[in-house]
């Protein structure tokens, strides 16, 4: 490649500053330059030059070898631009002491060089601005090149297609020729959508004004002519009486100017006052066609027109307002187009003109400038009502459709360096940008006549490296993950009725096809710029990743091949011979995840082509998306040893083997053009061992050649992340961003602040993916202004802090919903275009009636008396001081609990809920809808119970429970009840597999004000005289299951919680109820993930127990219940609550719990580890039962142990339960016997 450069008049090397000059050295620069071919250029480790020139020397030819990464970005189908390869020219200047400063960078990108226009062995002329070598942003000075390809047959091998798909982001930019050409989303509702220009050859003209033009295009190696600037100032002062009605200066540069030549739409520039006119000028068409969401940019000459496919948009200025009856003469255009509409809008009036039919003649629209085209495409019904005083100038939108080719394009004799603007998705200017023909951009009176200083004036707004104009900045956005389960919950009612066999696997992969199409158009209608892909998944992510690296347990008996439905679930769920993998907690959340099986002997294989499949997909819609894995070392730090492996067994040791399956999933999804890959890493939050970080570096220095021409985003969440580790991942090589959670990780900034790699790429997560409140955004924007200044302005993407599938789905959905508080939530949809708002503000085009909105409903929630009760706040004041425990110890308490109750050894209970049918749900519906009366819902609520009680009865178990058949969830049912919460319709939010949550909203104080439960136990305990446990929901777990208040601390809204859970214990206990569970299942999923965290939570969340039952006699027995979480690190805390009881999960998880007690912790307290797995519809036999039981005595004292499930059963069908409770009952009357035998 030669590189030459060319000095132009309108940019001395005067402009250049030297930023650390001093007066002892001087000012005087000896400026060079240093060039570099690379894929990325790391400023602070400039690897050796390529070529340097002389000092001051003008007319270098620097021949330079073609870097592979240049071809790479230029020939890209994707048609996105690469922000990092190319050719870097780095400037510098030389002194006599210390070595050179440095002045500054640019690059020339590929698209410049191999554009799909012109040959590669042209040669072209380019301008760029510097960029600071401390931040990259804008710098002083310009660089002039001449650019050409040199070798034989350069043509034939370098050059591209001639057209080539564009991203269809509005607002994004192109580069045509080192000049920006914006494009903009078509309408939902026209197939095609085309921009169609046309140089007119012709003699030098002069305008209306009497000023000249400059010369036809000189030759191609010609010198550039040159032409007095002086009158700059004057032109600005003409931009400025231009602007006096009223119009943005976008408006105004962007406005172009309809010739008053008869029967020709005329089209010239305006740029300060004048229209310059170029001609002499080769006939070419430049258009973009937008078809399916997808774009092309091409510039063909005009006898290629009749190609095109038909369709028109542009946008013109009139000199004149338009006659009433016609904006314009019309166009003649040519048979074949048909179906042409318009609407003229004339002040306050409007007429309508139309024709159709083969060889009618279209008519143009005329809108005023305030009556700018709305995204769908679709015409005003009427002129603004109100509307502002009729301007002198009026702007023509052009519509032309027609059903088939060819298309004539526009007869445009004047045509100039045009600036156009194009209307944003959301009614406001995305981009004013220049379009010209080839040969404009060789001329001094084409784009050199814009100097520095005038277009400084013009639109400071638009400066940037290529000629001195502004790309308009990529609207950075970027959604961690989205819900997968639906709005209204389609993907859990199609799982459900796949396992029932109702419906085939064709009818569940058409539900969630359709799921991931809408997901994937919603947010680019909304415009975010980085969609994920491959976060659906039809159970879980992590046995998505399970089942791509085939780390399928043996007892599955996979035998190779892509996995299927079968294995899949299988793995998830069980069947009817092998039990499920082991389910747990996803970090701090209320999601469930697969744990992987893994041992020495385990085999890889890639048997899951999923994240490629779903990138196609998105493709083949024209959604440019950015797959996402769960990366390599978290998906082994969450792994555990196989069943029958070693327990010190670490699966990190197989790092090696599943690297070369990465490997193999980053190249096809290289092959299929994907240019952004995600690696979700949120185990880098957590505290780290050296050999874990270790782990990290050498993953990811092995992926290196791998992701080579790829963009690598590593993300984390729900955490700070610790200041090793930051220093560890943000120096791996070969990763383009980072993704920080900085709504639970505000430390982080302050790392940030310390220092962030240059070149690289923030994702900065400050729109909250955990909770439902609206964002405040002017809050959030402060913070990234001041993260912009750190990174610079083209590396921070606006970002979620985590997945959005922790939130509810749409807002929209909730229609009756409190208006008030409703004004203050957001959903995940609602969140999507909050990321994109603070994009949009953060690009200069803030959406003030948004900002506007979103900082009175800040207003409202603060000030609202519905939010706050001193009451309340005065009685959890006074908790302070006592640590509430109860006054006996729990021995004694045992004791007497056991002489009143009389309980025989290895006691059964079950946890509380029984199935849930059909019947009993529609009835709780009709009940809520006011379709059945009171008196028939109890009625039939107390049938249920009956049923429920006679049922454990003949099962012989020994601690009821009444099923709580009028509940709908366990955290709702005690909300629903509570002051300070809300509620909504559809806010489900996925727990596991097909079962979702719909966590109630806590938006102010908590008390109780009447009894919750005491109807319902005291009308089941006079049904049996067995203990009948009355059945609550603890403190921290309503807290943690709930979408609670920002804005004050968690602990002193739990404490609040407990104060009303208190008085529930204490009506129960005086109605009569000997036996009071307190379920406490979500303590540990709170447990703050960095361990200097978790002393303080442990301490609120086991004080807030406490409280509730403090109060009780030592004759009550109070459980508690805690499911599918890792307690073995907590379990001095669970034995700090004070229960009597703890019923606790245990199956499922391979009786890890029990390692804690053969460690030698004593635990006094009656215990309850599961005995069999309640979310498998497997049975399990009495023999597998009574072996675990076995197992529990053998660390266990016989006097404490529990005989129960892991959970409750209501997810269940009674056609499991009947006989899985059957064998419980049985295999603990099994034991009691072989017990008793051996006294």
């Amino acid at each position: 490649m030669l590189i030459s450069p060319w000095r132009s008049p309108s940019s001395p090397p005067e402009d250049l500053k030297n930023p650390s000059s001093s007066l002892l050295l001087g000012r005087r620069l000896r400026p060079f330059v240093a060039i570099f071919a690379a894929a990325t250029l790391d400023y602070d480790r400039l690897p050796p030059p390529l070529h340097r020139t002389r000092v001051v020397e003008q007319g270098d030819k620097i021949r330079l070898p073609l870097d592979p990464s240049l071809l790479r970005a230029a020939t890209r189908t994707d048609g996105l631009d690469d922000d990092e390869a190319g050719v870097y020219l780095a400037i510098l200047s030389k002194r006599s002491l210390g070595g050179p400063v440095r002045l500054g960078w640019c690059r020339i990108p590929p698209v410049d060089v191999l554009d799909s226009i012109r040959s590669p062995s042209a040669l072209r002329r380019l301008s760029y601005a510097l960029r600071d070598p401390r931040h990259g942003g804008r710098s002083h000075g310009v660089i002039n090149i001449a650019v050409r390809f040199l070798g034989q047959d350069v043509d034939r091998i370098l050059a591209p297609p001639l057209s080539r798909p564009l991203l269809d982001e509005p607002g994004w930019c192109r580069v045509a020729i080192g000049i920006p050409v914006a494009a903009f989303a078509p309408p939902v509702d026209e197939s095609h959508a085309l921009v169609v220009l046309e140089a007119d050859k012709g003699k030098e003209e002069t305008d209306a004004d009497g000023r000249g033009y400059a010369d036809g295009a000189r030759d191609e190696l010609g010198e550039p002519s040159t032409e007095d600037t002086s009158g700059d100032d004057q032109e600005d002062e003409a931009l400025e009486e231009d602007d006096s009605e009223g119009s943005t200066v976008r408006e105004v540069v962007g406005a172009m100017e309809a010739d008053d030549s008869v029967g020709e739409v005329g089209v010239g520039a305006h740029v300060g006052g004048q229209r310059q006119r170029q001609k002499n000028l080769e006939e070419h068409v430049m258009l973009f066609l937008f078809e399916n969401r997808k774009a092309e940019l091409k510039l063909l000459p005009l006898a290629r027109c009749s190609r095109l496919s038909p369709g028109c948009r542009t946008l013109v200025r009139q000199r004149k307002p338009p006659k009433p009856e016609s904006a314009a003469k019309p166009t003649s255009f040519p048979a074949g187009a048909t179906s042409v509409s318009s609407v003229t809008v004339n002040h306050a009036s409007r007429t309508t003109l139309s024709s159709s039919g083969a060889g009618a003649a279209p008519q143009i629209e005329c809108l005023p400038r305030h009556a700018r085209p709305r995204a769908t495409g679709a015409l005003p019904a009427q002129a603004p009502g109100n509307m502002p005083p009729t301007p002198t100038r009026q702007r023509v939108l052009l519509v032309l459709s027609a059903t088939a080719p060819p298309l004539l394009p526009i007869r445009a004799p004047c045509v100039g360096p045009l600036l156009l603007l194009v209307p944003h998705v959301d009614d406001h200017p995305t981009a004013v940008a220049p379009l010209v023909v080839d040969a404009l951009m060789r001329r001094r009176s084409g784009i050199d006549l814009l100097s520095h200083s005038r277009f400084s004036s013009l639109c400071p707004a638009l400066l940037s490296d290529r000629f001195l104009i502004r790309r308009p900045r990529k609207m950075a956005s970027h959604i961690v993950g989205y819900p997968r389960m639906g709005p209204k919950r389609e993907l859990k009612f199609a799982l459900e009725s796949f396992w029932d066999g109702k419906s085939s696997a064709d009818d569940l992969q058409k539900v969630a096809t359709d799921l991931r199409c809408s997901i994937w158009k919603q947010m680019a209608d909304v415009g975010i710029k980085y969609i994920p892909s491959n976060t659906f998944s039809y159970y879980d992510q992590v046995l998505d990743t399970t089942a791509m690296l085939g780390a399928v347990p043996e007892r599955y008996n996979y035998t190779g091949g892509e996995i299927g439905f079968d294995v899949f679930f299988s793995m998830a769920r069980g069947n009817a011979s092998v039990p499920a993998m082991e389910m747990t907690k996803w970090f701090d959340t209320n999601y469930h995840f697969i744990v992987p099986e893994l041992g020495p002997n385990t085999k890889f294989s890639y048997s899951s082509h999923k994240a490629v499949s779903e990138y196609k997909e998105a493709k083949a819609l024209g959604i440019e998306t950015v797959p996402v894995l769960i990366g390599p070392v978290t998906y082994l730090l969450l792994s555990k040893p196989a069943k029958g492996v070693e327990k010190s067994f670490s699966p990190l040791s197989l790092l090696g083997s599943i690297l070369p399956i990465y490997k193999e999933v980053i190249a096809e999804l290289k092959a299929a053009g994907a240019s952004w890959i995600q690696f979700d890493e949120p185990t880098l939050v957590m505290d780290l061992q050296s050999h874990q970080l270790e782990a990290f570096t050498n993953a990811y220095a092995e992926l290196e050649s791998s992701v080579s021409g790829l963009n690598v985003l590593i993300e984390t969440y729900f955490a700070d992340i610790p200041a090793e580790t930051y220093k560890t991942i943000t120096a791996l090589k070969g990763v383009s961003g980072f993704g920080f959670d900085l709504v639970r990780g505000t430390q982080t900034i302050d790392l940030i602040k310390a220092g962030f790699p240059a070149g690289k790429y923030l994702f900065a997560g400050v729109v909250d993916g955990r909770n439902i409140w609206a964002n405040d955004l002017a809050s959030s924007l402060s913070t990234l202004q001041a993260l912009e200044a750190i990174v610079g302005k083209d590396k921070l993407v606006v970002s979620t802090s985590c997945s959005l599938m922790h939130t509810a789905v749409d807002l929209v959905n909730e229609t009756k919903l409190d208006n008030e508080i409703k004004s203050w939530l957001a959903f995940a949809a609602q969140k999507v275009v909050e990321v994109n708002a603070l994009a949009k503000a953060l690009a200069g085009q803030k959406d003030e009636a948004f900002f506007s909105a979103n900082a009175a409903a800040q207003s409202s929630r603060k000030s609202s008396p519905r939010v706050t009760n001193e009451e309340v706040q005065k009685a959890a004041a006074d908790l302070r001081g006592s640590d509430h425990r109860r006054a006996t110890n729990v021995s004694a308490r045992l004791d007497a609990q056991q002489k009143k109750l009389n309980l025989p050894i290895l006691p059964t209970t079950t946890i509380g809920s029984f199935p849930q049918t059909m019947d009993l749900r529609r009835v709780r519906r009709e009940y809520k809808a006011n379709k059945i009366s009171e008196e028939v819902y109890v009625n039939s609520i107390k049938e249920e119970i009956s049923k429920v009680v006679k049922l454990q009865e003949e099962l012989d178990i020994d601690v009821l429970v009444h099923g709580e058949p009028e509940r709908n969830d366990m955290v709702e049912y005690f909300g629903e009840q509570l002051s300070g919460f809300a509620f909504t319709v559809n806010g489900w939010v996925q727990s596991y597999g097909s079962r979702c949550v719909k966590p109630p909203v806590i938006y102010g104080d908590v008390s109780r004000p009447k009894a919750m439960t005491v109807f319902w136990s005291k009308m089941a305990q006079s049904m049996t005289a067995r203990p009948m446990k009355g059945m609550l929901t603890g403190p921290v777990t309503i807290l943690n299951w709930s979408f609670v208040r920002n804005d004050q601390p968690r602990f002193e809204t739990c404490y609040q919680i407990a104060l009303a859970i208190k008085k529930e214990v204490e009506d129960l206990e005086a109605a009569g109820i000997q036996v009071i569970q307190i379920d406490e299942a979500a303590l540990r999923e709170g447990l703050p993930l960095r361990k200097s965290e978790q002393a303080f939570y442990l301490d609120w969340a086991v004080h807030s127990f406490r409280i509730t039952n403090c109060g009780v006699q030592d004759t009550t027995q109070i459980h508690t219940h805690m499911c599918y979480s890792n307690f073995n690190d907590i379990i001095h805390s669970i034995i700090n609550m004070d229960a009597d009881v703890i019923t606790i999960e245990n199956s499922r998880s391979d009786e890890k719990l029990l390692s804690v007690f053969r460690e030698g912790v004593k635990y006094g307290a009656g215990i309850g580890p599961g005995v069999y797995d309640i979310h498998s519809p497997r049975i399990p036999s009495m023999e597998e039962i009574a072996d675990r039981i076995n197992k529990m005595l053998a660390v266990l004292e016989t006097n404490i142990l529990w005989v129960n499930p892991d959970c409750g059963l209501k997810t269940r069908k009674y056609g499991e339960v009947k006989p899985a409770l059957t064998n419980m009952v049985d295999a603990a009357k099994l034991l009691r016997t072989q017990l008793a035998s051996t006294k």
